[in-house]
């Protein structure tokens, strides 16, 4: 009766913790604050599976899609009112913010420590930095700028205007300012004396002022004027760029072009030095914030509407004009920002959230949650760290080094058959103009680039990854060294390789032939050991770990010979029609197929089926992790699917954004490598232990007394604190 008990118990335990990660996966599937709950609800399905010593793919899920949103730690920074301005110093090391509290406020941008306040008589709404970091201008509803010296918190100057201050911005050498007020003027001024140089005269309040990348032009504008361009040595007026109701402006990094945005719902894009328009960026409510992206290849305009599915941050190539991804928020654009690399671009909206997005494919990268909206936002010089000012009446500081970018391999023209080293770290790429292509995955970097006469059909990495075999429809086999990228040995064949594998000692080698034979050679001499033959063309070809076997496919069947007399031990007849990869476990006993919808493992000993793991996709690779207690198996549905051997239980679900079209493990099977179909590489944790931590240390709080009753139990005398480096939530203390 005791074991019953138990076995009930388990399993009403087992229920417990599935329910609740069934509750996580489904929360954090949403880029909100839902996330939030869901995120330690994953952590407390995945606490109670670990103390019954059990796995659940769905917890795993949850974890993963946790972290995708969760921003990183942040370092809160207080005012008494909305945060109206934000700003990183040039040197990265002091963060200013303006308010409507009167105040701007500089703080030490690696503590949050406020360093000095400065007091104002009226809002603060503009904040700029001198190149070298020693000074900042303010501006707001007083008809004053001041300059201050940020090491001592001093007032420098007082630059007088007759109303209030819209915009501020120093120039790129530091040695002058730029005022913009509703007294119909921008100044500019002496920043080291504070004299008045120029007074730029307009006809209506001059909301913006912009210096030029190289100080030599200023851009003025408003809602009710043109933007203009005026020399800054001599005050005159350059161009005149016909576009009303301006709400922002932006230059190029190398000041080529201007950008200009406004309640028209349009965008353009000028020449800085014609004064020429060069593109029309159409919209249908509108534009609030422009910018050019720091390596001037794109623009990024924020939109301001009333219609749900218009709530959008637009991304546009810059040369052509082309929309190239709405960023989707649930309300309207306030700022935007790109990171100095030009990789990702920040957007902050009245939804309370600021996103970071990947420029190249549109991906949401990280959520960044306020209480109230989110007016502004800046990227740190260094891109490792960003700024959000609110109407909560806070800015925060984020630390985003926590945003995992899969690496990208950078190719021109088609891309064909990727294939990982044994140990992850280079990529193996062929191309159409025939030549394949080695990558280092931690840089990116192309390492060799080796040639053949004609299209490459296969290509296989030696098991210590020192070698590579390549084969072509030139007839040739070649061997590569990879440290040097240079050609060892060449065969050459009466026909063209269909498949490649090493033994594990790299001293054979099996070629597999469209003319339906399969040789094994001796690396060392290049003498021919065995010719096996076989009724078609050979498609996968693999020896096992002990260099005995040989694993053969073709037509739907895998075959196993004897690698040393050449004799047929199994044929193993799949229950899915097509194979599409082999491989063998470490100890060589178990053969794991990658099918049409299913992945089988196989005993080598007995020939027999010992398990299928159905998957309702096409599955493109398999591999066994180095302890043979997993097989991971990559999918057209962008989905790296981890099982474990012994039980054929789904144990992690790893999502990429396209087709994954191969997967290894590292050697010490702690970790998961992918390559996807856009060309990018990924290196996934299986620590269940690592992905709870980074959560527990993202979230600033624990489950409320009413999450817990609502998703856990009705029973708060069973509370326990999820995060265990979190305190109580206050509603249950």
């Amino acid at each position: 009766m005791a074991k019953l008990a138990t076995i009930q118990y388990l399993s009403e335990q087992k229920a417990i913790a599935l329910k609740i990660a069934a509750q996580a996966e489904l929360l954090t599937s949403r880029s909100d604050k839902a996330s939030i709950t869901g995120a330690l609800l994953a952590v407390e399905a995945q606490k109670r599976l670990d103390k019954l010593n059990l796995s659940s793919v769905e917890a795993d899920r949850a974890l993963r899609q946790a972290l995708r949103f969760l921003p990183g730690p942040s370092i809160p920074l207080q005012h008494d009112g909305n945060v109206l301005a934000t700003s990183f110093s040039p040197d990265g090391s002091i963060v200013a913010t303006g308010s409507i509290d009167d105040t701007a406020r500089l703080w030490d941008a690696k503590s949050g420590k406020l360093i000095h306040l400065l007091a104002h008589k009226d809002i603060v709404q503009a904040v700029s930095f001198s190149p070298d970091s020693s000074m900042l201008i303010t501006g707001g509803d007083e008809p004053i700028a001041r300059i201050w010296n940020t090491k001592t918190g001093k007032l420098l100057h007082s630059l007088q205007h007759d109303g209030p201050i819209f915009d501020v911005d120093f120039s790129p050498n530091g040695s002058q300012v730029v005022t913009s007020s509703d007294d119909k003027t921008a100044r500019l001024w002496d920043a080291q004396t504070g004299q008045l140089l120029h007074t730029l005269q307009d006809e209506k309040p001059l909301e913006i002022a912009r210096f030029s990348p190289d100080g030599s032009m200023v851009m003025t504008a408003s809602q009710e004027s043109p933007a203009r361009i005026w020399n800054v040595q001599t005050g005159k007026l350059l161009h005149s760029l016909q576009h009303k109701k301006i709400e922002s402006v932006s230059f190029s990094e190398d000041g080529s072009m201007v950008l200009t945005g406004g309640y028209d719902k349009v965008a353009r894009i000028w020449s800085s030095k014609t004064g020429k328009l060069l593109q029309v960026l159409q919209h249908e409510i509108p534009v609030t914030s422009v910018s050019f992206s720091p390596d001037n290849s794109k623009v990024i305009t924020g939109i301001w509407g009333s219609e749900e599915n218009i709530w959008a941050a637009n991304l546009w190539d810059a040369k052509t004009g082309k929309l190239l991804h709405a960023l989707q928020h649930t309300g309207n654009i306030f700022d935007t920002d790109f990171s100095p690399d030009s990789s990702m671009v920040i957007t902050s909206s009245f939804d309370k959230t600021a996103y970071i997005w990947n420029t190249e494919n549109g991906a949401l990268l990280q959520t960044l949650p306020h209480e109230q909206a989110v007016l502004r936002v800046d990227f740190s010089p260094n891109g490792s760290q960003v700024i959000t000012g609110s109407a909560d009446h806070t800015a925060r500081i984020w630390n985003i080094e926590t945003v995992q970018e899969p690496r990208s391999f950078q190719h021109q023209g088609s891309v064909n058959n990727p294939s990982l080293s044994p140990d992850g770290s280079k990529l193996m790429t062929d191309r159409d103009d025939h030549t394949v292509q080695i990558w280092d995955v931690s840089t990116g970097q192309l390492q060799h680039s080796l040639q053949h006469e004609n299209e490459v059909y296969t290509k296989v990495f030696s098991p210590d990854g020192s070698s590579l075999v390549t084969g072509s429809s030139d007839l040739t086999t070649r061997i590569w060294d990879i440290d040097t990228g240079q050609l060892t040995r060449s065969l050459l064949f009466k026909e063209a390789l269909s498949g490649a594998s090493f033994s594990s000692s790299g001293s054979k080698i099996a070629t597999g032939r469209y003319g339906q034979t399969s040789y094994i050679w001796d690396m060392e001499t290049g003498d021919l050991l065995q010719s096996l033959q076989h009724e078609h063309t050979i498609y996968n070809l693999i020896f096992s770990p002990d260099g005995s076997k040989l694993a053969v496919d073709w037509d739907g069947t895998a075959y196993i010979w004897d690698a040393q007399a050449g004799k047929l031990i199994h044929s193993l007849e799949p229950e899915s029609w097509f194979i599409r990869d082999l491989s063998f476990s470490s100890d060589g006993s178990m053969l794991v197929m990658a099918n049409f919808d299913a992945v089988e493992l196989w005993s080598t000993e007995t020939g027999k089926l010992l398990r299928s793991l159905p998957y309702e996709n096409f599955l493109y690779s398999v591999r066994f992790s180095p302890d043979g207690s997993k097989v991971v198996a990559g999918s057209i549905d962008n989905t790296a699917l981890v099982w474990s051997t012994q039980n054929g239980t789904p144990l992690h679900s790893l999502q990429q954004e396209s087709t994954l079209r191969d997967v290894a493990f590292s050697p010490d099977g702690s970790h998961v490598i992918t390559e996807s179909q856009d060309n990018t590489v990924r290196v996934w944790t299986l620590s269940s232990d690592s992905l709870v931590n980074e959560i527990c240390n993202r979230v600033t709080r624990n489950l409320s007394a009413m999450e817990w009753k609502t998703h856990v139990s009705e029973d708060l005398n069973q509370y326990e604190r999820t995060c265990e480096n979190l305190s109580a939530h206050s509603s249950v203390q």
